[in-house]
């Protein structure tokens, strides 16, 4: 089976494929507060179900015990999930795309008429110019037309951005 992250990666290192894709070898899990795959996740509950306590539960969930840290990045999580919920329509959240041979996972479709639809990729990240050169929705939109007979009237990344600065202390308690 072919994702676009399995070809993202065999692109960027083809030993890190083999690693990852062939030996089946997982990373050592990242559990420092500001993991990225946690709080991306926690940003992708919080948007697919409108509340920014379903993001915060889905953070908390990885760690065994909230420190100071974790606070701080849950604050930060408070801070900026609002606004994205504000701006970011409602929609089909999670659409799989499977054709036998490429999978692929849309994070929402907003319908816009019968037939027609709007595509969004949520991004937890501050690196904009590199997803604009990335062919993610684009191979998206191709398979989503394919499978199902809809056209892809637009195609957006929702940028969420990291908060990367040290909140004061007096903030968080």
């Amino acid at each position: 089976m072919i994702s676009y992250s399995k070809v993202e990666t065999w692109n960027s290192c083809p030993y890190k494929y083999k690693l990852r894709y062939i030996d089946k070898l997982e990373p050592i899990p990242d559990t420092r507060p500001d993991n990225a795959l946690f709080e991306g996740t926690a940003v992708h509950e919080g948007i697919e179900n409108r509340s920014v306590d379903k993001a915060i539960e889905s953070y908390k969930s990885n760690f065994s015990e909230i420190t100071k840290d974790h606070e701080i990045e849950i604050l930060k999580l408070k801070t900026i999930l609002p606004r994205a919920i504000e701006q970011i329509p409602e929609g089909e959240y999670e659409y799989k795309l499977f054709d036998g041979l490429f999978i692929g996972y849309i994070d929402m479709l907003v319908k816009i008429d019968e037939g027609l639809y709007d595509l969004y990729d949520f991004k937890f990240s501050n690196n904009i110019s590199g997803y604009k050169k990335s062919g993610q929705v684009h191979i998206y939109k191709y398979y989503y037309e394919k499978l199902t007979g809809n056209k892809i009237r637009n195609m957006y990344y929702a940028f969420i951005p990291k908060m990367k600065e040290k909140l004061d202390e007096s903030i968080s308690e």
